[in-house]
């Protein structure tokens, strides 16, 4: 596989693992019925994982934990 090809796999493993993580943030934590309903997530990819930065509908408020 030339260093080209393996470039493009990465980015399309990246772009998909990406697009399922906001689908599942979507769904389950920014729905309506959500516990951040109508937040927006910016992830990241890092080593070991994923983080993100979450932004808040302007005026939205939580003060709790997200399980």
């Amino acid at each position: 596989m030339s260093m080209v090809d393996n470039e493009h796999t990465r980015h399309e493993t990246y772009r998909r693992e990406r697009e399922r993580l906001l689908g599942l943030w979507a769904r389950h934590v920014a729905g309506p019925s959500g516990p951040l309903a109508g937040a927006v997530l910016d992830p990241a990819p890092l080593p070991k994982g994923w983080c993100g930065q979450v932004q808040l509908v302007p005026g939205g408020h939580h003060n709790g934990d997200v399980e």
